[in-house]
C-alpha cells in the first residue's frame, strides 16, 4: 500500500527533529497535563516537534494529525484496477489510503483501461479512418469498439451489381472484369490495315486496343490494300481478255503484273502482210486497208467504171453484183446495155420494147407492172400501209393508228382489187394471216396492247371475233404471227413474246416468252415468224435486233461482247404445251451494229433476216436434222447512194428474196445461183413521187411483190395518175406483178 506524503513546509522541516526527540525520550507536554489545564491557562510544551500522522499532537498546537486529512476519501490504481478508501496513518507517520487496487487484465475495446496502464483501448486505433467491402461495394468510415470488445469499422458496404467490362470490381468479389477475357491477343482492321493489340475494357465494353492502319488504293498484288475485306477487287482478275489486234489477237485472262499493274496474260503474236480476207493481218487495227477496190472485168454499158470490192471474209467480190441494172444473162427493155457487151436490148423480152403488157392505170417497170392498191374510200390520215399480210387468196393492208384492215382479192386477170374493210378498232401496223384467219396488233382505249382475231364468215366477209389483252402490259406492239390455233404478239420494248392459243372455243394467252440470255432493251419480239414443221406444229422464230451476245449457238454461254449484233431465237412447243428454246442464231462474222433480227421471214426451209443499218441480209437454211445454219449473205448496197437504210425489210418466197429500204432507192429481187450465192435478178423502181417514209412492210409470193408507203398524201387510184397531195397521210401500198 502506498503512503501519503506530507505536504506542508513545517511538517517537512520539523519531522527529523521530532523523530530524534522521540528516540531520546524527550517528549513535550504530557497529555494529562495538557488535557487537565484550563483552556485559557498558559501551557508550556516541553518541546514542539513536527506533526506526524500518529495520533499525537506532535507540534503542540492542540491538534492531532492536522494536515494529513485522515479519514478523507481516496483512491488507488488506474483504469479497471482503481479502488476507493479513506486516508489513514501508516507506521512511518505518513498518511496512506487504506484501499487495495484491483488486478490488471487484458485490454479490450470498450473505452476502459483494462490493463491499468493509464491508457484505454490502446492497440485498437479507435477513430482511425477505415473501409469495408470490395470493389464498387467499398465504403469509408472510422474505427470504433464493438459490443463484443473487438474493434471494427463503422462503414456500411454497398450492394454488389453485375460485373461489366470497365476495370472495376462491380460484383465486389475481389476481382475486376472477370469473365471478359481481358488481356487476350487481338487484331484491329483487315488486309493491309491490320494491327495487333490486346483486349481491354472501356466504356463500350471489351475492345481491342490496337489501332488499324490507314487504307490505300487497291493494287493488283493479292493484298487487301483498301482494307475492305476483299483482295484485288474491281480489277476483273480471271476475266477473259485479248491482247493485240486482228490476226495478232490472242486470248488470255486478266492477271496481276509487276508493280501491282493489271495485265492480260495472253501470248504475243507477230503481225503478217495484209490480204483481202476480212482480217487485220498486219495487226494495226484496220482490216483490209489499202485493198478497197480493183477494176471489174467488164467496163461496157452499165458496167463502165465498175470495180471489184474487197468484201472481207468473202475476199474479192465481183463489183458487177453491185450494179442493179446489170443482167449477165439477159436484157431489160430499157435501151441500156445491161450485160455490158456493147449491144443494147439484143435479147430483151418482149421483142418490141415499145410495148408493155400492163393493165390500165399500171406502170411498166423493168418488165413488170406496178399498181397502186387503194381502198374503196380514200381518207386523209388513214396511214394505209402500216403492215402487210399475204395468203393465196387475199392481200391484207393495215391502217397504222387506224381502225381497220383493207382486204384485196385477185380478179379473173390476177389483178388485186379492193374487196372490203375489216373494222378492227385501234389497229397498229402489225398484221398476219393464214387461211381464213387474220390477226392484228391493236391498242385498246385504255392504252394497252392486245391481239385482235378476225375470221372469214359464211358470207365470205371478215369480222373480228375475239380480242385478248397482252399480259404483262405491253406499251407498244411490234409484230404478230399466226399459224393454225396459235398466235403471237411481240413486244420489243418489254422483250416479251405473248403466246395466244384457241382452247375450248376461246382465245386466251398461255405464255409470255423471253430468250435465255436477253437483257432489257434487246428488242426481243421486234420480229415474229411461225414456220410449219413436218410434224404439223410450228417453229416460232423471234428476232431481237439489239441483242449483244457473242456466242453462235445455245451450247455456249453468251455474253455482251458484240453490242447490237442481234439474234434470232427459235422455240418449239413440247407435248406438255410448254415452249422451249431450241436455237440461238447469230450472223457469221458479225460485227457490232449488224442488227440481225430486225425483220425476219421464212419460206419452207429458208429464213431471211435484214437490218436497216447494214448492207447485208443473212439467209439461214434448215438442215435434215432441223437445225438452222447460215447459208449465205445477200450484199445489196455496195457503192450505192441509197444504201444507208436499205434493208429495212426482207421477204422470201419461191426461192426469191425481196429487199427494200426506208429511204430513196429501189426494191431488189435476188435469186440463188448455181454456186449458192445470192445475186440480184430484178430491180424494181417506185413511182417518181415516192421519196421517203416507207414502212418495213414487204411481202412476196403468188406472183406479186408488195410494199407500203404510209406517208403517201395523194388520192389517186392508179400509178398512172398525176401525183397530188389532196389526201394527206392517206397512205398506200404498191404491188408489182412479176413476170
Amino acid at each position: 500500500m502506498s503512503s501519503i506524503t506530507p505536504t506542508t513546509p513545517i511538517q517537512r522541516a520539523l519531522r527529523p527533529a521530532i523523530i530524534v526527540s522521540a528516540a531520546l525520550g524527550l517528549f513535550g507536554c504530557e497529555p494529562d497535563e495538557m488535557m487537565g489545564a484550563p483552556a485559557d491557562a498558559a501551557v508550556t510544551c516541553p518541546e514542539a516537534t513536527a506533526e506526524l500522522c500518529n495520533g499525537v499532537d506532535d507540534d503542540c498546537d492542540g491538534q492531532v494529525d492536522e494536515g494529513f486529512d485522515v479519514g478523507a476519501a481516496c483512491a488507488v490504481g488506474e483504469g479497471s484496477c482503481r479502488a476507493e478508501g479513506r486516508l489513514a496513518c501508516d507506521d512511518a507517520g505518513g498518511a496512506v489510503c487504506d484501499a487495495a487496487p484491483g488486478a490488471p487484465g487484458d485490454e479490450v475495446c470498450n473505452g476502459v483501461d483494462d490493463d491499468c496502464d493509464g491508457a484505454a483501448d490502446e492497440g485498437f486505433d479507435v477513430g482511425a479512418p477505415c473501409t469495408v467491402g470490395e470493389g464498387a461495394c467499398q465504403s469509408a468510415g472510422a474505427r470504433v469498439c464493438g459490443d463484443d470488445g473487438r474493434g471494427l469499422c463503422d462503414a456500411v458496404p454497398g450492394a454488389p451489381g453485375d460485373e461489366v467490362c470497365n476495370g472495376a470490381d462491380d460484383d465486389c468479389d475481389g476481382a475486376a472484369d472477370e469473365g471478359f477475357d481481358v488481356g487476350r491477343d487481338c487484331m484491329a482492321g483487315q488486309g493491309a490495315c491490320q494491327s495487333a493489340g490486346m483486349t481491354i475494357c472501356s466504356d463500350d465494353g471489351l475492345v481491342c486496343d490496337a489501332v488499324a492502319g490507314a487504307p490505300r488504293a487497291e493494287a493488283c498484288n493479292q493484298i487487301d490494300d483498301d482494307c475492305d475485306g476483299v483482295t484485288d477487287e474491281g480489277l476483273d482478275l480471271g476475266v477473259p481478255c485479248v491482247l493485240g489486234e486482228g490476226a495478232c489477237r490472242a486470248a488470255g485472262v486478266v492477271a496481276c503484273g509487276d508493280g501491282g499493274r493489271v495485265v492480260c496474260d495472253a501470248a504475243q503474236i507477230a503481225p503478217g502482210d495484209e490480204v483481202c480476207n476480212g482480217v487485220d493481218d498486219d495487226c494495226d487495227g484496220a482490216v483490209d486497208e489499202g485493198l478497197d477496190t480493183r477494176p471489174a472485168p467488164l467496163q461496157e454499158g452499165v458496167c463502165a467504171g465498175a470495180v471489184d470490192i474487197c468484201a472481207g471474209p468473202d475476199g474479192w467480190v465481183d463489183g458487177l453484183d453491185a450494179i442493179a441494172e446489170h443482167r449477165p444473162e439477159g436484157q431489160n427493155c430499157d435501151g441500156v446495155d445491161n450485160d455490158c457487151d456493147g449491144a443494147v436490148d439484143e435479147t430483151a423480152l418482149p421483142a418490141d420494147c415499145g410495148a408493155c403488157p400492163c393493165a390500165a392505170g399500171e406502170l411498166c417497170e423493168t418488165g413488170t407492172c406496178l399498181a397502186h392498191l387503194r381502198p374503196g374510200v380514200v381518207r386523209a390520215g388513214q396511214l394505209l400501209g402500216g403492215g402487210l399480210a399475204l395468203t393465196p387468196h387475199h392481200l391484207f393492208v393495215s391502217e397504222d393508228r387506224g381502225d381497220g384492215v383493207e382486204v384485196f382479192e385477185p380478179d379473173d386477170d390476177g389483178r388485186l382489187r379492193w374487196r372490203e374493210r375489216v373494222d378492227i378498232a385501234g389497229t397498229r401496223a402489225a398484221i398476219d394471216a393464214q387461211g381464213d384467219r387474220l390477226v392484228a396488233a391493236v391498242i385498246t382505249p385504255d392504252a394497252v396492247a392486245a391481239l385482235a382475231i378476225a375470221e372469214r364468215g359464211e358470207d365470205g366477209r371478215y369480222a373480228e371475233v375475239a380480242r385478248v389483252v397482252a399480259e404483262p402490259d405491253c406499251p407498244f406492239p411490234d409484230e404478230v404471227g399466226v399459224w393454225g390455233t396459235i398466235a403471237v404478239l411481240g413486244c420489243g420494248m418489254n422483250d416479251v413474246a405473248h403466246i395466244f392459243e384457241l382452247r375450248d372455243g376461246a382465245w386466251q394467252q398461255t405464255h409470255a416468252l423471253q430468250g435465255l440470255n436477253t437483257d432489257p432493251q434487246d428488242q426481243f419480239g421486234k420480229a415474229i415468224e411461225l414456220v410449219p414443221e413436218p410434224d404439223g406444229g410450228p417453229t416460232l422464230l423471234i428476232g431481237a435486233y439489239l441483242e449483244d451476245g457473242d456466242a453462235d449457238s445455245t451450247a455456249e454461254m453468251p455474253n455482251d461482247g458484240l453490242p447490237h449484233t442481234g439474234a434470232i431465237y427459235a422455240f418449239r412447243q413440247g407435248p406438255d404445251g410448254a415452249w422451249v428454246q431450241t436455237a440461238y442464231l447469230k450472223a457469221r462474222g458479225a460485227v457490232p451494229g449488224t442488227r440481225l433480227g430486225f425483220s425476219i421471214q421464212a419460206d419452207g426451209g429458208l429464213l431471211v433476216s435484214a437490218a436497216e443499218t447494214t448492207d447485208r441480209a443473212h439467209v439461214f437454211e434448215r438442215g435434215p436434222d432441223g437445225e438452222w445454219v447460215e447459208q449465205g449473205e445477200i450484199i445489196y448496197g455496195q457503192g450505192n447512194p441509197w444504201d444507208s437504210d436499205f434493208g429495212v425489210a426482207a421477204a422470201i418466197a419461191d426461192g426469191r428474196v425481196a429487199i427494200t429500204g426506208a429511204e430513196q432507192g429501189p426494191l431488189i429481187l435476188f435469186e440463188r445461183d448455181a454456186d449458192d450465192r445470192w445475186r440480184p435478178s430484178l430491180t424494181l423502181r417506185y413511182p417518181g413521187e415516192f421519196v421517203h417514209r416507207r414502212s418495213r412492210a414487204l411481202v412476196i409470193g403468188h406472183g406479186v411483190v408488195a410494199a407500203t408507203w404510209p406517208g403517201y398524201d395523194g388520192d389517186a387510184q392508179s400509178t398512172a395518175a398525176a401525183p397530188n397531195r389532196r389526201a394527206e397521210g392517206s397512205g398506200t401500198a404498191y404491188v408489182w406483178y412479176l413476170p
